[in-house]
């Protein structure tokens, strides 16, 4: 299958003016930008922490992550992920439970902060996000795949 590369957002729907209001306004561009995903695939090591270094386009917003364990973590104590601008960074996301049973890890609101919130908002000129998994304790399985979902800014050079 082919791959079709943008140097900018995909914006979806129509440009013009579609209908006009009752107030005599014209409502419209019906427009949305498409939703972008990555995905980073972390396999245990271990005691040694595990980072995946991803590349989202700067002024994106953040519209999510999806943590999904392929094979449960059975590290000693606990094995968490966080994502930053380095290794181990929180900038954006935290102490995200990974030594559960395998599927799907839902986000609680402890994971993202009022801060950590403001920065899925737009990742300014940053565009590096890192995803880090520490083990703690003696670590012999666990996989697991993290997909970030994001929107391309409209007004941010490329």
């Amino acid at each position: 299958m082919g791959i079709t590369h943008h140097q900018g957002p995909v914006a979806i729907g129509e440009h013009r003016a579609l209908a006009t209001n009752s107030a005599g306004t014209q409502v419209g561009p019906n427009q949305g930008f498409a939703l972008c995903q990555q995905m980073a695939s972390f396999t245990q090591n271990s005691t040694t922490a595990v980072s995946v270094t991803l590349y989202i386009p700067a002024g994106s917003r953040i519209c999510g992550f999806l943590v999904l364990n392929q094979v449960a973590w059975n590290s000693g104590s606990s094995a968490t992920l966080t994502a930053g601008i380095t290794a181990a960074g929180v900038e954006y996301l935290t102490a995200v439970d990974v030594k559960t049973a395998a599927g799907l890890v839902p986000l609680t609101a402890t994971h993202v902060t009022a801060t950590q919130s403001a920065n899925w908002d737009s990742t300014g000129t940053s565009t590096k996000m890192v995803l880090t998994i520490t083990p703690s304790g003696a670590t012999s399985s666990g996989q697991t795949d993290v997909i970030v979902l994001y929107s391309p800014s409209a007004t941010e050079a490329p």
